[in-house]
């Protein structure tokens, strides 16, 4: 009875979006990968064909490939992940508004995640300097303190002690200017751990 109901909704929700804006229906799947739902989430992202994404603007664009990407990330296919937020890199930056600009620097910076995963570390640095720079056009410290962090892993993962302290040093710096108390103490903890693995 579940299956059918949920199959239901599936139809419901996701047939060549009938009925609803390309807006709502991106921000259904958003809601769906929220809560975990990644099933249907990705039902509704395979309704999607070629030619919807032709009449997709390209905000639109950014979020469609941001909630592919993410979908994989969440379930720990980092190949396809980082093939599936790859067309992110041709799109383009110029003219987003703050909304897209935002979809856009945490793409990037989950597909840095990826591509440490995979083992592609210098694609990872390269995604995640990216991402620090669309974050900066808006002051988002937030996002900036993820990369500096997500940066941070990659060079101590390399060895590279210094430039892992001080990735770590700029995330703690951001963390604090947003406010991220749980961000101030994991940097904390990450600094402290790196100085006393290192003596």
């Amino acid at each position: 009875c579940i299956i059918g109901i949920l199959s239901v909704f599936v139809l419901n929700t996701t047939t060549a979006q009938t009925g609803q804006s390309i807006d709502e229906y991106l921000f259904k799947i958003d809601s769906l990968l929220d809560l975990d739902s990644t099933r249907l989430a990705y039902e509704m992202l395979q309704q999607t064909q070629e030619q919807d994404l032709n009449s997709y603007t390209k905000s639109q664009l950014i979020f469609y490939h941001k909630l592919h990407g993410d979908y994989f990330l969440m379930i720990n296919d980092y190949e396809h992940s980082v093939e599936a937020y790859s067309p992110l890199r041709t799109l383009g930056d110029r003219d987003l508004s703050k909304q897209a600009t935002i979809w856009l620097a945490r793409a990037i910076n989950d597909m840095g995640i990826s591509l440490m995963k995979v083992g592609k570390h210098i694609e990872a640095k390269e995604a995640h300097f990216i991402s620090i720079q669309l974050y900066d056009r808006f002051n988002d410290h937030q996002g900036a303190a993820f990369n500096y962090n997500n940066l941070a892993l990659l060079y101590q993962e390399e060895k590279n002690i210094d430039s892992a302290l001080t990735c770590y040093s700029l995330s703690l710096e951001h963390a604090i200017l947003a406010n991220d108390t749980l961000g101030v103490a994991y940097n904390h903890r990450n600094l402290a751990t790196l100085y006393a693995d290192n003596q």
